[in-house]
């Protein structure tokens, strides 16, 4: 087996024919040794891919994780070291330039649905069936306990030639491993294994030569093992617990991200630093609510679930989210409420035990969908059309877009209230844009921002003389701070300053730096940074936008639109910014070797991720 996992990585980036087995974002280890078994049986019996394969092709398995973060998932690296594998033989998500490989074959383990849709060639999952599932080629998909059985099957049918029984006996172990960890060791009470994994795991015991008599013990001693591997997180803190077993979903501009833990929510709940760990969480993930599940095993195999349900920014939503759990007809989860002194959300037991992920998701993603969305700029001139009240709840609305929502409270505030829907009422009527009423309203907003400052100094009793310099030295030191990021890697970076738009199945990332992009670009680890960051925010471009303080006060803007997984949209995004007529971004190409992306000098130095971001929301509403 590691011979053939060596060659995989030797020939990642010459061979021409190549087919891709991968699994789920999960990267838990059915999922992982479905795809590493699955990967080995086909280049040895290729007959499930058909014409696909030709004599030439390297299949090869790949992890659906960043290689830092493999070390997360505590028991898939116990058990494919006890396998004799080494971790460093393996390809990880972010070893392939997905990119430069677009015509790149995929066949598809422990899931059904990807990004990766126009490539896929062959599926294998036993997972209920999604409404937006499309079968134009081999598949295998059957509701039974773990997709390794599923696999199994297919390898056992084939039959194992002699020659090769080294490494399908490692092949083996490692579907055997992730058949008796997924249905619990079989356990009636969790009600996961179907008569096809009891059959297929037999079938690798006799394979394997475990004698009937000891195939009971057995089984409990490798789920005791894989269980204590998989409950180890005694390295980890609250947020890399948080992103050791995640699915996000988004839809309508609204993100939920589905943390799993090997431990109960009440026990996640009594880590240190444990709010500030979720915060940090959902800025990454660009979460509105995060739902918590936990499961722990007690020594007896019995199982306990709880639930947590914990709004960050979108209270509504998590009420939705808890009333169709408790609506749900085709899998009731037994909720019973329990209290949680300090804490914010809702929390529950969970006493039907057979209820997963696998049940929730579904109820999470008709709730997305049925969220309006009116953040797109088209919509909004609708919205204010249709609401048929332009003047105070139009300013407030315009308030909010400025990020000056709940921010000042005074009667200059009013003042300017009333006369910025007067302004509004009026260009809006004569056919202004919203950019056009945003650049008057900004002109208002400076002369606020003036009487405010003016009335604070004298509170402040800052003598008038001496005011401009005060305000100098402070903006100075303030500017010295922001910039000061001599501590913080190039991910923390991405984090430190981060918008998110999700529209349309589609996500994109704005971080901005206090520091060109450029010298972003030549930070240490700058793609491991950039490609983990884009996993955690689910994010098909990234748009980076730098600004740049001189000593003498000037700025400096520039501008990288990176793809991910999307190359289509991330152009699209560019001809948008280029072919904005309210604001021109003055953007002049410039060139970066060896660096995936379009990168700009942006003169117009009035124009910022305000302005941008409705332009990228406008590319994203128009996405089918």
């Amino acid at each position: 087996m590691n011979t053939y996992l060596q060659r995989c990585r030797s020939v990642l980036k010459t061979a021409v024919n190549k087919i891709a087995v991968i699994g789920n974002e999960s990267c838990d280890l059915d999922s992982v040794v479905s795809s590493i078994a699955f990967a080995f049986h086909l280049q040895h019996a290729p007959k499930f891919l058909g014409a696909w394969c030709k004599e030439d092709t390297t299949i090869f398995p790949v992890l659906n994780v960043t290689r830092t973060e493999l070390p997360l998932k505590t028991e898939v690296t116990f058990y494919l070291k006890r396998q004799g594998i080494a971790l460093e033989d393996l390809i990880c998500r972010d070893d392939i330039e997905w990119n430069a490989e677009r015509t790149l074959n995929v066949v598809l383990v422990d899931h059904h649905v990807s990004k990766l849709e126009q490539n896929i060639i062959g599926i294998v999952d036993h997972r209920p069936v999604e409404n937006n599932a499309r079968f134009d080629y081999a598949h295998t998909i059957e509701l039974v306990g773990s997709c390794a059985t599923l696999v199994g099957r297919v390898v056992l049918q084939d039959g194992i030639k002699p020659e090769q029984q080294e490494g399908y006996k490692v092949a083996l172990q490692l579907l055997y491993g992730a058949i008796v960890l997924d249905t619990v060791n079989f356990s009636k009470q969790a009600d996961k294994a179907k008569p096809l994994d009891y059959e297929v795991a037999a079938q690798i015991e006799t394979h394997l030569q475990i004698a009937e008599e000891t195939r009971s013990l057995h089984r409990e001693q490798l789920f005791k093992s894989l269980v204590d591997a998989r409950c180890d997180v005694s390295e980890l803190n609250a947020y890399q617990l948080l992103l050791k077993d995640l699915k996000i979903i988004s839809q309508n501009s609204r993100t939920v991200s589905v943390p799993g833990f090997p431990m109960a929510v009440q026990e996640f709940l009594k880590l240190p630093e444990r709010k500030q760990h979720l915060d940090r969480f959902a800025c990454s993930t660009g979460s509105n609510v995060v739902v918590l599940l936990g499961m722990k095993v007690l020594p007896d195999g019995s199982v306990r679930r709880d639930v947590g349900v914990v709004p960050i920014d979108d209270k509504p939503l998590a009420e939705k989210i808890i009333a169709a759990l408790h609506a749900c007809e085709e899998m009731n989860f037994e909720l019973k409420e329990i209290t949680c002194p300090d804490v914010e959300g809702t929390f529950y037991q969970q006493h039907n035990l057979k209820a997963s992920r696998k049940q929730l998701m579904p109820i999470v993603k008709s709730v997305l969908s049925t969220i309006q969305d009116y953040t797109g700029v088209k919509t909004l001139p609708m919205f204010l059309y249709t609401a048929g009240v332009i003047g105070m709840s139009v300013a407030f609305f315009t308030l909010c877009l400025c990020d000056l929502h709940h921010m000042l409270y005074s009667r200059d505030l009013l003042l300017f209230t009333i006369q910025s829907s007067s302004l509004i009422k009026h260009l809006y009527k004569s056919g202004a844009s919203l950019f056009q009423c945003l650049a008057d309203i900004d002109g208002h907003l400076y002369a606020l921002n003036m009487r405010l400052a003016a009335q604070i100094e004298t509170h402040l009793q800052i003598a008038e003389e001496t005011r401009s310099l005060h305000r100098e030295q402070l903006f100075k030191s303030l500017v010295d701070a922001r910039c000061d990021v001599s501590e913080l890697n190039a991910y923390q970076l991405l984090l430190k300053d981060l918008k998110i738009i999700s529209q349309n199945s589609r996500t994109v990332s704005v971080p901005g730096f206090p520091m060109a992009v450029q010298e972003f670009l030549k930070l240490p680890e700058r793609k491991q940074h950039l490609d983990r960051f884009a996993c955690s925010t689910g994010s098909n471009v990234v748009v980076l936008l730098g600004m740049k303080v001189l000593p003498d006060g000037s700025v400096r803007r520039d501008v990288g639109v990176v793809p991910i997984d999307d190359k289509p949209l991330a152009e699209k995004i560019i001809a948008a910014l280029h072919a904005c007529e309210e604001m021109n971004f003055e953007l002049k190409e410039i060139t970066c070797p060896d660096v995936e992306g379009t990168f700009y000098q942006q003169h117009n130095l009035k124009a910022s991720r305000k302005q941008l971001m409705p332009i990228v929301k406008s590319v994203l509403s128009t996405i089918q």
